[in-house]
């Protein structure tokens, strides 16, 4: 797997929207796959999503589209938390630590739809 980071000579921290971590499973799929991989959640924001992934070997790179499946916290959508389909850009790929800890994809969040919004044949 190809690992990449972005660089920049600015505080990382400054102008991101405010994260709330969670801890919930998700799944994710590359936009050309059929099946699902699953993940886990570990915050978010009204932008972005960072999540741990469990396949050691998905293929993700930088700009890659992928499609993620997960709830929506209650301080995020503000209606309760509701399960929504999301479309979403690979932006940095963090790496485990070897033992314990897996990589972590980050992705801009392209747009969000509620599940039950969506026709169950394209899911």
């Amino acid at each position: 797997m190809r690992k990449w980071h972005v660089r920049s000579t600015q505080d990382p921290l400054e102008g991101r929207l405010p994260r709330i971590p969670t801890n919930t499973s998700l799944h994710y799929r590359l936009a050309n796959e059929v099946g699902w991989r699953t993940g886990m959640l570990e915050n978010i924001s009204a932008s972005g999503v960072m999540f741990r992934i469990s396949d050691l070997d998905a293929e993700v790179e930088r700009g890659t589209l992928l499609e993620l499946e997960f709830v929506l916290p209650r301080e995020i959508g503000g209606q309760g938390d509701r399960r929504v389909l999301s479309r979403a850009f690979a932006q940095r790929l963090l790496p485990g630590d070897g033992t314990t800890q897996r990589p972590a994809i980050a992705a801009r969040i392209n747009n969000l739809l509620p599940l039950d919004w969506v026709d169950p044949r394209e899911r």
